[in-house]
């Protein structure tokens, strides 16, 4: 008997790249697009969207990195460099890279506040590392970590969008979405400035600083320069830049301030503006205005990232990196020949060939591939030889079949197999040795050869009795040396280990949701997964799970789900569903259903839930709040503290059972709406906001909000007001609509206020508050109906 069998296999994908050791890929495509560069020494590194990273040396060689060499493994948000190590943030924390070992740091294994990593900056006399993070700026000095936010400094939002550090003055600047905040590094103080101190926009997206030492700004409105005591403006409206989109801002050791916006570069040079563009600069290498980033190298040459690679102008002509990309967009499969080379195959443009420096291009005029059709790749060494196989379907003027290439030459296995291959599966020992290779094809079956070119296949079919279809879409090798066919028609098991040779069949008599399968995946823990057309079923021994869009064994007991909460509990991720029968909490396998007739929950009514800094879980309900602590529901019948209204018999807690919002707030205070004001629990001790004690609009309360700096909005049936410090300041009733329905706060601070006959945009600042109403009537309107019922603020875009 043959030893324990390991499979390599190409993995399909339909318009993307994938790979079976991790989530690796940058996504490559025609053109590759380089938000980030940065300068070390007289290497540029460059971040690419999608993921990834890669670096130009002196001599132009490069090199990628990507998550297999230990690079984060999300899409790189920021990068900075000093003369050692290179920092990478994303939305999965910072990583450093020395030259050989990438470390990362995130909020679970360091000081980090959050992970969410926005911006970078080193200070390049001690190297701590200002890092930027949707919650603030954390600093790292290479032992510990210390944290600013608007709450234990004067930080202007926890939103940071950019970091410069001023060696010379000993400070740093943090732009944010909310101004520009500085702080002195040495004393620990802080100073803003904003639109009112003379900046053209709130928003920063870049600072830089120049020989004369003063500081550029950039913003998505125009770009800010600040020489100590006044501020100018440059925006494309006074004619100083081609858009006010500014991506990305640099000084040149030539006095140079260079811009990079959505429609061009820009170098500014005193009272001068020239803009380098496609249409004036196209026939020198300027090929896209997308310009992303920008940075400059100590001997003038100008870096530059684009939506079509990374460039550099020496002055005269530009240069491209970076910018030869895929083939074609449209991916069907890829495979990792080694740790250094992929192979990405198109449909209709034949094959990538992907070093760590070079994309190389194969297709049927320039290689021996039969089509540039590419339906799978799969790669394996053989008799001491690499070697790729392709599988091709007809088009153009191609044909159907099997390609191989042995890294020097091409075979094609014609005619042996003309049929079009949809699967190749190299099946392997325990040691690595080549089996057999195992085609699955769209229409004839299966095929299996042991040849390296091969002249001869078996084939195994519907008609000879062994597949229960001819179409078969993949197939998958287990540890006991069966191969599990997916097929059309269910899923056909061949043990060719057995004397005789045996077939057996799963369909959804035995427990499948569907005949139609087209992938098989073993678990680690003893089960086996289908893929249907119909959902996913998993089997352990001979118990069946099935999930599917809706599923029928969950106990669905109403459409109307007000609220949902997520809650990791280690491993377990637990998924809670306020409904108005009850309440929900789905564990990843099983489903649970609390109600009154089965706990001590006060109403099957779920308005609202939220979970607190301590991981308690809060539900509103009809009749009172419910409290409950970390993890699943242990004893349903005490599972519950409860919060009623005032009664002779209680304690005062609430002051309505009719609750029906939550919201907790920076220091873990617990807000409820109610029909009858607004209550306030700090764990201790509650506090009540009424008409009659703290001159609310309404007792019939709406909505709840809170912004970055602690301000609490609250909307009613007669307007809004504003809870600051313990003082409410009323705004209502003034609204186009008094009827509060949603309010929602953007990362500007803007509150958004949804009414029965409009939105209410409301910025409200320390001076008193402006307004701006959108409507049906209105010229700002376009609204499809005034009665707005709820409002949602997207991450990226504010109006």
């Amino acid at each position: 008997m043959r030893g324990r069998i390991i499979v390599v296999a190409a993995v399909f994908l339909a318009l993307g790249v994938f790979s079976v050791e991790g989530a690796e890929w940058l996504n490559y495509s025609r053109t590759c697009t380089v938000p980030h560069v940065a300068m070390q020494g007289d290497k540029v590194w460059a971040s690419i969207d999608g993921g990834g990273a890669a670096y130009i040396d002196s001599m132009g060689n490069v090199a990628f990195y990507t998550p297999s060499d230990g690079l984060i493994p999300t899409e790189v948000a920021a990068l900075a460099c000093d003369s050692l190590t290179v920092w990478f943030g994303a939305e999965g924390g910072v990583c450093s890279f020395n030259g050989e070992i990438f470390t990362t740091y995130t909020a679970e294994n360091s000081g980090l506040l959050i992970n969410d990593v926005t911006a970078i900056a080193i200070d390049g006399r001690s190297l701590d590392k200002y890092i930027g993070t949707e919650k603030g700026l954390s600093v790292y000095d290479g032992v510990e970590w210390t944290s600013y936010t608007p709450y234990n400094c004067d930080l202007a939002s926890p939103y940071v969008s950019a970091l410069f550090v001023d060696e010379d003055a000993d400070e740093v600047y943090v732009g944010t979405d909310f101004g520009l905040s500085v702080m002195n590094i040495t004393t620990g103080l802080w100073r803003q400035y904003k639109v009112e101190h003379g900046m053209v926009a709130n928003r920063v997206s870049c600072i830089t600083k120049d020989d004369d030492g003063d500081i550029w700004i950039g913003t998505y409105q125009g770009v800010s320069r600040f020489d100590g005591a006044n501020w100018y403006s440059y925006t494309a409206g006074n004619g100083r830049l081609c858009s006010n989109y500014v991506n990305g801002i640099a000084a040149s050791s030539d006095g140079y301030i260079w811009v990079a916006t959505d429609k061009g570069l820009v170098r500014i040079d005193g009272s001068i503006s020239l803009f380098y563009t496609v249409a004036e600069h196209g026939p020198l290498g300027f090929t896209s205005d997308n310009v992303l980033s920008v940075t400059c190298e100590a001997s003038g040459k100008v870096y530059f990232g684009t939506d079509v690679g990374l460039f550099v102008f020496n002055g005269s002509l530009f240069g491209s990196y970076l910018s030869a990309g895929l083939a074609s967009n449209f991916i069907n499969c890829v495979t990792i020949e080694d740790r250094t080379t992929r192979w990405i195959g198109s449909d209709g443009a034949g094959a990538n060939r992907m070093t760590a420096s070079a994309l190389d291009h194969f297709d049927n005029l320039n290689s021996g591939l039969v089509s540039n059709y590419i339906t799978d790749i799969s790669s394996h060494i053989e008799a001491g030889k690499q070697f790729e196989w392709f599988g091709n379907r007809a088009g153009g003027l191609g044909q159907s079949g099997l390609s191989i290439f042995d890294g020097l030459g091409w075979d094609a296995p014609a005619p042996a197999l003309l049929t079009e291959p949809s699967r190749i599966i190299i099946e392997s020992d325990e040691d690595e040795v080549t089996i057999d290779k195992w085609i699955c094809t769209p229409n004839d079956g299966v095929y299996r050869t042991d040849e390296t070119v091969p002249g001869a296949f078996d084939h195994y079919m519907r008609t000879g009795g062994d597949l229960l279809s001819d179409v078969v879409h993949s197939m998958a090798i287990d540890d006991e040396h069966l191969k599990w066919f997916a097929t059309g028609e269910g899923v056909s098991i061949f043990d060719d280990t057995s004397i005789p040779v045996t077939w057996s069949t799963i369909t959804t008599a035995d427990g499948l949701p569907s005949d139609d399968v087209h992938s098989i995946v073993f678990g680690g823990d003893d089960t086996v997964w289908f893929g249907t057309d119909m959902g996913v079923a998993v089997r352990r021994d001979d118990r069946w799970t099935t999930y599917q869009h809706i599923d029928t064994a969950a106990p669905i007991i109403s459409d109307a789900v007000a609220a949902m909460a997520v809650e990791q509990i280690g491993p377990t991720c637990l998924r809670w569903f306020a409904t108005e029968g009850g309440l929900l909490m789905f564990n990843g396998t099983d489903w649970s259903l609390l109600k009154e007739a089965n706990s001590n929950l006060p109403s099957n009514n779920i308005r609202d839930i939220a979970i607190d800094t301590g991981g308690n879980k809060w539900f509103c309900t009809a009749g009172g709040v419910a409290m409950t602590g970390s993890g699943a529901i242990v004893d349903p019948e005490t599972a519950f503290t409860v919060f009623h209204s005032v009664t002779p018999a209680t304690i005062a807690s609430l002051l309505s059972d009719d609750v029906r919002d939550v919201m907790v707030d920076r220091d873990n205070n617990k807000w409820f709406a109610t029909d009858k004001g607004v209550s306030v629990y700090d764990d201790a001790d509650w506090t009540h906001y009424t008409v009659e004690d703290d001159s609310l609009c309404s007792n019939d309360i709406r909505a709840l909000a809170v912004d970055g700096i602690g301000r609490v909005f609250i909307g009613t049936a007669n307007g809004f007001c504003v809870v600051q410090d313990g003082v409410v300041t009323a705004d209502g009733p003034y609204l186009a609509g008094d009827d509060v329905r949603s309010i929602v706060i953007d990362r500007n601070g803007i509150a958004w206020i949804a009414t029965a006959r409009g939105v209410v945009k409301a910025t409200v600042r320390h001076d008193g508050a402006s307004f701006v109403v959108y409507d049906q009537a209105t010229t700002h309107g376009g609204l499809p109906s005034d009665c707005i019922l709820d409002l949602n603020i997207d991450n990226e875009s504010y109006s």
